[in-house]
């Protein structure tokens, strides 16, 4: 097995495919990091709704977890203003758009 040269960027040698059913289940639909502290992100989740983390992922703290809906298509955060807007509007694996 031949393994690929490895460059500066992770996401130079790193590739994907699609391998299982035509809905994921946890999959990720958006990522927002702060532009000030790069260390400190939200991710968004197609049925497992939203995470916060402060140490780059390491550790994921859920924020959605005790909310009527744990479906997410869509994140935006004012890190300045420390406002977060999320939409449940969703496109599946087929590029259709769910809400």
């Amino acid at each position: 097995m031949e393994y690929p040269k490895r460059s500066g960027n992770a996401t130079d040698a790193a590739t994907s495919s699609h391998v299982g059913p035509s809905i994921f289940s946890c999959r990720i639909t958006d990522l927002d990091v702060n532009p000030d502290d790069p260390t400190e992100l939200y991710v968004a989740y197609a049925s497992a709704g939203l995470w916060h983390s402060k140490n780059n992922g390491t550790k994921l703290d859920p924020i959605f977890d005790h909310q009527a809906s744990m479906t997410i298509g869509d994140i935006a955060v004012d890190w300045k203003n420390n406002i977060h807007l999320f939409s449940e509007k969703k496109k599946t694996v087929n590029n259709e758009e769910k809400w």
